[in-house]
C-alpha cells in the first residue's frame, strides 16, 4: 500500500513538474516579447493599447500559473520531507537522530 502511494505521489509530482515548469518559462518569454512590442509601439495609441491589454491578460495567467507551481512545490516537498523522516525513524526502531559529529577526539 505504501509503495503504491509513493508511486502515485511521484507520478503526480512528475506530471505537475512537466506541465508547470515549461508553461511558466514559455509564458515568461511570451510576456517579454509582448511587453517589448508594446513599448516599441508606444507612439501609436491603438497598437500600444492592444499590446498592453494582451500583456495584462497573459500576465494574470502567468501569475496564477506561477502561484500554483510554487504552492505545489511547497506541498510536495513538505509531504516528502515528513514521509522520509517518519520512514527513517521507523527503520531506526523509533529512535530519532542524536548522533553528534566526531570532533577528532
Amino acid at each position: 500500500m505504501t509503495l503504491d502511494l509513493s508511486r502515485w505521489q511521484f507520478a503526480i509530482t512528475t506530471i505537475f513538474h512537466f506541465t508547470f515548469v515549461p508553461l511558466t518559462i514559455g509564458l515568461a518569454l511570451l510576456l517579454a516579447i509582448m511587453q517589448t512590442t508594446a513599448y516599441r509601439n508606444r507612439r501609436d495609441p491603438e497598437k500600444y493599447e492592444k499590446w498592453s491589454k494582451m500583456t495584462l491578460f497573459w500576465r494574470r495567467l502567468f501569475l496564477i500559473n506561477f502561484a500554483i507551481g510554487v504552492s505545489i512545490l511547497y506541498i510536495t516537498h513538505r509531504v516528502e520531507e515528513t514521509t522520509a523522516f517518519d520512514t527513517v525513524v521507523e527503520l531506526r526502531g523509533g529512535r530519532t537522530f542524536t548522533h553528534q559529529p566526531d570532533r577528532g577526539e
